[in-house]
């Protein structure tokens, strides 16, 4: 069969740039299940915009970055024909609380804001399950296998008498015991902690305010885990939108992200036992809008301190040489 256009080359691809779309849109469980496929291509076409807006000094007093489109100008770029479907197009992302809309003023096209999507501690297991089923296809076969195999020639457990066994489940032991357990574990926290968990970004002091708020060495690391997983999803956006990997993690090191983090922490803290207090206002997912809290927090301050370092720049530039 004769092709008209030819095929993509290995070479080609080091050269190509695609738009992304976030997984969660066609996770199974997702809010986003009925989002439209053109709501969910004029949404990955804004979120590439954002570093376009960010070089334009396109963000309000709060630090938000905003969009400057006429309806017009989203027809061509979205290559739609009507702006009825434009206007469709962005109702829809408002509806599935994507994008924002602030007017401002007779004759002057509105301000759009690209809103985070709500990912959920289910759509993060199923991403992250499907990447895990993708690695383990590309497994050597029998890698596993022949490990596990070496294992039992060497070690034959079968023989170990069950009381010699060792089980350091919960069930063996006191309560007391599993008190005395706890507490040693979370005071030597520091020198047992995984290394790539006890990165420069929480401080002592955020490690305390953590510590008072769990019971357990488990209760610890995972709540660890989770802004680990945030600041690394902010780093990978903000790469995939162009910044050098230098720069970005220039925007989420340092002592004053330490401070930030112990701060959003405790801000956290404060509106879970709040919201005991507020039915209506129940926090019903606690590991979510820990994720959540801090994957904002984390973009906003990454880009407070890129657009600093952008200033500087351009002051630098300007600067008449004596």
């Amino acid at each position: 069969m004769k092709h008209h256009s030819a095929p993509y080359t290995r070479n080609e691809m080091t050269r190509t740039t695609y738009y992304q779309l976030p997984k969660v849109f066609f996770t199974k469980h997702s809010r986003y299940q009925n989002l439209s496929l053109q709501a969910a291509v004029a949404f990955s076409f804004l979120h590439d915009r954002l570093n376009y807006s960010i070089k334009n000094n396109w963000c309000d007093e709060n630090g938000d970055i905003y969009f400057v489109f006429t309806n017009a100008e989203l027809c061509e770029t979205l290559k739609v024909k009507s702006k009825a479907t434009v206007i469709k197009i962005k109702k829809e992302l408002e509806k599935f609380d994507l994008l924002d809309q602030k007017r401002m003023g007779l004759n002057q096209p509105n301000r759009l804001y690209l809103l985070h999507p709500n990912v959920t501690a289910e759509d993060v297991y199923e991403v992250n399950s499907d990447i895990n089923k993708t690695s383990q296809s590309l497994e050597p076969q029998g890698s596993s296998k022949n490990e596990h195999n070496l294992y039992k020639e060497y070690l034959d457990t079968s023989k170990i008498h069950e009381d010699t066994q060792l089980d350091f489940s919960t069930s063996k032991y006191a309560p007391e015991q599993i008190a005395v357990q706890n507490a040693d574990l979370k005071n030597h926290l520091d020198e047992i902690m995984d290394v790539k968990a006890n990165t420069n970004f929480i401080s002592h002091e955020a490690l305390g305010v953590i510590k008072a708020w769990c019971n357990t060495p488990a209760q610890i690391e995972r709540i660890i885990q989770i802004i680990l997983n945030a600041k690394n999803s902010t780093a990978k956006e903000m790469i995939d939108q162009g910044f050098s990997l230098q720069s970005t993690m220039l925007g989420l090191e340092g002592e004053a992200l330490q401070q930030e983090v112990t701060t959003w922490l405790r801000s956290y803290f404060n509106k879970i036992r709040a919201s005991e207090q507020n039915p209506k206002k129940r926090i019903k997912n606690a590991e979510n809008y820990l994720y959540r809290t801090m994957y904002n927090g984390f973009t906003k301050f990454a880009h407070t301190q890129l657009q600093a370092q952008n200033r500087a720049l351009t002051e630098e530039s300007e600067r008449p040489i004596e």
